[in-house]
């Protein structure tokens, strides 16, 4: 049966369902009356979520590219750069800004990007110190970051770091769905890949949380470990998973994990179009005609 999940999150969270929802609901195959997420669909089990248009976990990977820059005209320079170039979805990942704006500034970055990147889904990312990036705000500061971010009515996604959220993961997921905004669900081991059983556990609890798309990235120090990531995928799409599901191992190892695409079901793959926001990142240009060439062959 096609539903929307998308409600059942609200009513765990609210206690209640406002007017508007119930009406939605009791119209099979509505869209969500929000801005931007514009439906989860449940076809027997895996759910695919569609942002603007763009079908995430459909089977082919969406290519996201990372905005890096530090300063404003170094952003202006890199969103220019993105002409002639194919993605799918863009990424900025704030924490690598040289400062953490105020609800202003980050107001006004928010829409500087979306007037130069159109209707194309946008993903908000404050990757945190301990988490691979360089911001150093947690707590209610880092809440009040992603927030700030959903009601800008500019972001369609927010990235949620798994530990970094912690004990408040679902009330915070459930405020950021009340904004509009789906939820990426994330956890990031650059010092080594953990057991598939920890693996496994981290991506089940995202979606126990309620993260529309789930992540896990993780620094192979062997050809095992990257088989071991693999499979964990696997196991995802075929067993455990009933949502879009991200993975990836990073550096020179786990190159092979960014271009697996529907074989593993991995539903976003990232890009660059200038600097890499984590190591092993292909050009986008790059990935779009590997992924284009995997997917031909595995249709045939």
């Amino acid at each position: 049966m096609r539903y929307l999940r998308f409600f059942g999150i609200l009513s765990k969270v609210t206690g209640n369902e406002p007017g508007e929802i119930q009406a939605a609901k009791s119209s099979r195959g509505q869209s969500y009356p929000g801005r931007k997420m514009d439906e989860h669909i449940n076809t027997m089990k895996k759910q695919e979520v569609h942002i603007r248009g763009l079908r995430i976990g459909g089977g082919r990977s969406c290519i996201c590219v990372p905005l890096t820059a530090k300063t404003l005209p170094l952003l202006d320079a890199e969103l220019a750069s993105l002409a002639g170039h194919t993605y799918d979805m863009i990424e900025w990942r704030a924490d690598l800004f040289e400062e953490i704006p105020d609800r202003k500034t980050l107001q006004d970055i928010l829409l500087r990007i979306r007037a130069a990147i159109g209707e194309t889904p946008l993903l908000f990312t404050f990757r945190t110190k301990n988490e691979g990036g360089e911001g150093c705000c947690s707590g209610p500061k880092y809440r009040d970051l992603l927030l700030g971010a959903a009601a800008s009515c500019v972001v369609d996604l927010v990235d949620v770091e798994l530990f970094t959220a912690a004990g408040n993961a679902q009330v915070l997921v459930g405020e950021l769905h009340l904004l509009g905004t789906a939820v990426i669900g994330s956890s990031h081991d650059f010092s080594g890949t953990p057991s598939a059983q920890e693996m496994r556990s981290r991506l089940c609890r995202m979606q126990e949380l309620g993260m529309d798309i789930t992540k896990i990235a993780v620094m192979p120090r062997t050809r095992q470990d990257v088989l071991t990531l693999l499979s964990v995928a696997v196991e995802m799409e075929e067993h455990l998973g009933d949502r879009p599901c991200v993975t990836m191992a990073m550096g020179p190892l786990g190159v092979l994990t960014r271009i697996s695409g529907s074989l593993t079901g991995n539903a976003i793959t990232f890009g660059t179009c200038g600097a890499a926001s984590a190591p092993g990142q292909l050009p986008c240009n790059e990935l779009a005609d590997i992924l284009q060439w995997t997917h031909a062959c595995e249709v045939r």
